[in-house]
């Protein structure tokens, strides 16, 4: 993180800190800064059955900064349990698109940058023909910036957004063939047993259709609803700026002739 490398993968990695860690008030606020400046992708990759990440995510304070996903192989901490072609596959599934949101979160920041330094352009040939800048033209470049900012921000958040939402996608197929998975295993075990009388045992022991499926698939489309609102409200205010520029440059020609040459 310190190099800002951008893509980092861990396997049944301990927490960065927790309280049982005992860290100094300076180092917990190195940590928090380096948070802070980090801008890559951590990916945690935890087996099913690992007992020292079940018992660090009991400990309050643990912090693991980044994405955490579960590898349903049955395994506990040993490193051998990653190297099997199925883990293996498993992974790979997982951090194909890493690359591409990297690249494309970085074609935001150099298309950002290059809209800023156009502006500062057109500032200074502002200042050039008038010597000082008027009332029209300081509002027009402080609505760009505000524009081109919150456009590349938004585009930023689009891309994340995109890939949490195809995690939450999966999600709820995962859920379904758990429910599926879970009447075959108790129709096998319970082959004496009618189907209502198998769900009856299921029912018994919590394991419903509404705690295994239902709840779940409709928790990750609340999440999805979420995700679409936050982007539904950087859109509201793009239009809204990208408004309130046409509105000044249709009020003064001088601005827009300027703004034309």
């Amino acid at each position: 993180m310190e190099h800002n490398i951008p893509n980092i993968i861990l396997y049944n990695s301990a927490p960065l800190m927790n309280l049982l860690g005992n860290l100094k008030k300076s180092n917990q606020q190195e940590l928090s800064d380096l948070f802070g400046r980090y801008s890559g992708n951590i990916i945690y990759f935890v087996s099913e059955n690992d007992p020292l990440n079940k018992a660090a995510s009991g400990v309050p304070g643990s912090i693991y900064p980044g994405k955490i996903i579960i590898i349903k192989n049955g395994k506990e901490h040993d490193i051998t349990g990653f190297l099997t072609k199925e883990e293996q596959d498993f992974i790979r599934q997982h951090t194909l698109d890493l690359n591409k949101i990297y690249v494309a979160q970085k074609k935001v920041q150099t298309d950002t940058t290059k809209k800023l330094i156009g502006l500062e352009l057109l500032r200074a040939k502002f200042l050039k023909s008038g010597g000082r800048l008027s009332a029209s033209e300081e509002i027009y470049l402080d609505a760009s910036e505000a524009l081109i900012l919150t456009q590349g921000m938004s585009k930023t958040l689009q891309i994340e957004i995109d890939d949490i939402k195809k995690m939450y996608r999966e999600a709820k197929k995962d859920s379904d063939k758990l429910w599926t998975d879970t009447l075959k295993t108790a129709d096998s075990i319970g082959s004496t047993l009618h189907q209502g009388e198998v769900l009856d045992s299921l029912n018994g022991g919590g394991a419903t259709e509404p705690i295994v499926r239902i709840e779940p698939k409709e928790e990750y489309e609340q999440k999805i609803s979420e995700l679409s609102s936050i982007q539904q409200e950087y859109n509201e205010l793009i239009g809204q700026i990208q408004s309130s520029t046409n509105k000044q440059v249709e009020t003064d020609q001088e601005l827009a002739r300027q703004i034309g040459g």
